[in-house]
């Protein structure tokens, strides 16, 4: 009973959701994702930097919390945490609008208190040249716990290695994550890294190939014609996977 109320208070309550990424750099992270076809938008914390490329929202931050991962803005933080009861979500030390479980591969959720705040909507139509975003993807030597942690917070599994059981992609209605046993992907994989696909995907690696940004993982396509799938390194570290749908 608990998961479904859960699933419902998604759809009703959940005022939009972010990938919240810690930087060094406000301006100089904030440039490199404009770069890429990013744009502002406002966003419930004063200070922080919010863009959006119409797949995804971005907080980035300096500051200590929220900390890296997936922040929900809520209107009844209460109403949430009661339909969360093994999600171990526990109150900042900084801010008393928000609330944080962290996984065993340090990845976090959290929920925040919006205070009237609201977001415009997705498009759902990639503006940047990144394409479609996909998932945050999380490498990490805990798997099985890992994929529990997501699935205590309602998240269900919509693909999975079913023979092997080395990754899988969980979702609800607001986000995908995707776990990944450590050392099955050939790529450099620093987790967490943001996903994409497209089908297109081989153009739009020229185009940011063009803007002068260095890959630290590129495959070329079959008929060597350009890189069909590519891994981008950000200012901050966190890496973006570029691939072929």
């Amino acid at each position: 009973m608990g998961k479904l109320i859960l699933d419902n208070m998604k759809k009703k309550e959940v005022l939009g959701s972010m990938v919240q990424l810690k930087v060094i750099d406000l301006k100089r992270s904030g440039k490199f994702f404009r770069e890429l076809g990013f744009e502002s938008i406002n966003g419930p914390i004063e200070g922080d930097v919010y863009l959006t490329d119409g797949t995804v929202r971005l907080a980035l931050t300096t500051a200590e919390e929220p900390p890296l991962g997936l922040v929900y803005v809520v209107d009844d933080i209460d109403a949430i945490l009661k339909s969360y009861p093994d999600a171990n979500l526990e109150p900042s030390k900084t801010n008393k609008d928000l609330y944080i479980s962290k996984s065993p591969a340090g990845v976090t959720f959290s929920i925040l208190r919006g205070n009237g705040f609201k977001f415009e909507e997705l498009s759902g139509n990639p503006i940047g040249l990144c394409g479609t975003y996909f998932e945050l993807s999380i490498q990490t030597a805990e798997y099985p716990a890992e994929c529990e942690f997501w699935r205590r917070l309602g998240m269900e599994t919509i693909y999975s290695d079913d023979k092997a059981n080395t990754w899988m992609t969980l979702a609800d209605d607001c986000q995908k994550v995707g776990v990944f046993m450590e050392g099955i992907v050939s790529h450099p994989f620093r987790s967490p890294a943001l996903t994409y696909f497209e089908k297109d995907m081989k153009d739009r690696i020229a185009l940011v190939k063009e803007l002068g940004m260095e890959f630290a993982y590129a495959e070329p396509s079959a008929c060597g014609t350009g890189i069909r799938d590519a891994v981008l390194d950000s200012p901050a570290g966190y890496q973006i996977f570029l691939f072929s749908a």
